[in-house]
């Protein structure tokens, strides 16, 4: 018993400090929030303008499916 008091305490004392804490302010939650969206918004052209690589991809696949299934069809041969 004597050996979880130290543990009690210390969970005691940081509900007590977390409690104190005073809330945020709703303009500061608002302008963090905005502050998001913004950068969101900055970046969204980056991400959406990568859409046309996507046709290297394809043509980079394309190439490699035959090469899976020779090393698929290989592989099984060789299991006894």
């Amino acid at each position: 018993m004597s050996r979880f008091l130290p543990l009690v305490a210390i969970l005691a004392f940081s509900a007590g400090r977390a409690a104190a804490q005073p809330p945020a302010s709703p303009s500061a939650a608002a302008a963090c929030a905005e502050r998001s969206i913004q950068r969101q918004l900055e970046r969204a052209p980056a991400i959406l303008g990568d859409w046309p690589n996507l046709a290297r991809y394809r043509e980079a696949n394309a190439v490699m499916a035959p090469l899976a299934e020779k090393s698929i069809a290989a592989a099984l041969r060789k299991k006894p």
